[in-house]
């Protein structure tokens, strides 16, 4: 057996990979929204879910009286909470009609996934509690293991009501955003049943404050602008069909630089997918003209060509992504949530 087909997963000496403990911080943090901006990618119904449901946690943690740092554990584990879907395949994820008993059976299992994907991030045992146990009930009629009371972690008991609180403050495939008066209802009506009456006291408290019912899924994340820029009809009109029947995108098409530069001249686009080979003002020209004029806009990269240099040349340039044709699916959805995912927390 060779050294390297013998060597742990942790080095002796990668404490030196990291130069400052500010630098780890932030590797961390990276981490974190990469696996969070990663399950969004699958559940395109629920764009943003995971960011909320950890604002809200954190809040209710704040108003519980936790310390500043267990309140950013609260935050980071709402973040995490639903990794285990990353598991789930992505039919049952984003049915639009009721599920069946076998589908249902297998979202459920999310909650163990999730658990075992974090358990080992033995340094924040929190996040595996939150993912394993946030769909336990107060009367123990939940899951995975029918835990009841004060014997589910109070950890996930928070992850519990925010999760549940955003769900019916989002729109879904299936409906529309409850009202607020129906939200405070569903909260008061289940307090002591699916949830902890002391955190129910909580969140009945900060929906009354919330005059203007700004506490649910903004307005602006049910509709993104996209910009296609491509000067072939078949890839525009592919885009065109991928993207019609995806919830919370609008699709402005331009078969030419020049032209897509007139349109970000007047619209407030929300991310660019252009082309590298087109005729006149190539990619990259486009590239830099976003970059002087509209320097944090978002830019996918789309080019027929396997070409690292094409890449690296765009990656120098700061392009956000690249998709390389013939375009799949399920890679554009990808792309398109992870990239503007990112973006929200920024």
């Amino acid at each position: 057996m060779t050294e390297f087909e013998n060597s742990p997963y942790i080095m002796e000496g990668d404490e030196e990979l990291f130069k400052s403990g500010s630098e780890r911080i932030e590797f961390s943090k990276q981490v974190i929204f990469a696996l969070s901006s990663a399950v969004e990618a699958k559940d395109r119904y629920t764009n943003g879910h995971s960011l909320r449901v950890a604002k809200y946690a954190m809040e209710i943690a704040r108003r519980l009286g936790w310390s500043d740092m267990d309140c950013r554990k609260v935050y980071y584990t709402g973040l995490l909470h639903d990794v285990g879907k990353i598991r789930v395949p992505d039919t049952i994820i984003n049915k639009s009609g009721k599920l069946t008993d076998s589908e249902y059976a297998e979202m459920k299992l999310h909650t163990l996934a999730g658990y075992y994907i974090l358990k080992e991030i033995s340094s924040v045992s929190d996040f595996a509690i939150g993912a394993r146990w946030h769909h336990e009930r107060y009367d123990g009629r939940g899951y995975p293991n029918g835990l009841s009371g004060e014997n589910i972690p109070l950890l996930s008991r928070i992850v519990c009501i925010a999760d549940a609180y955003d769900a019916m403050t989002s729109s879904r495939s299936y409906r529309g955003m409850l009202p607020q008066e129906t939200v405070r209802y569903e909260m008061e009506h289940n307090s002591g049943a699916q949830f902890d009456p002391v955190l129910c006291k909580i969140v009945l408290q900060m929906i009354d404050e919330d005059k203007d019912y700004t506490m649910r899924q903004p307005d602006e994340l049910c509709e993104r602008c996209i910009l296609a820029v491509d000067d072939d009809p078949m890839v525009i009109k592919l885009l065109d069909f991928m993207l019609k029947k995806e919830p919370g995108y609008r699709l402005i098409t331009t078969y030419s630089a020049e032209a897509a530069m007139a349109v970000l001249q007047k619209t407030n686009v929300d991310l660019v997918l252009l082309d590298v080979e087109m005729p006149g003002m190539n990619g990259f020209d486009m590239l830099g003209w976003i970059r002087s004029n509209r320097a944090s806009l978002p830019v996918v990269f789309m080019t027929g060509e396997r070409d690292m240099n094409i890449i690296l040349k765009a990656e120098a340039m700061g392009v956000s992504d690249y998709l390389t044709k013939p375009l799949v699916p399920h890679m554009l959805y990808e792309s398109i949530t992870n990239v503007l995912t990112h973006r929200e927390y920024l």
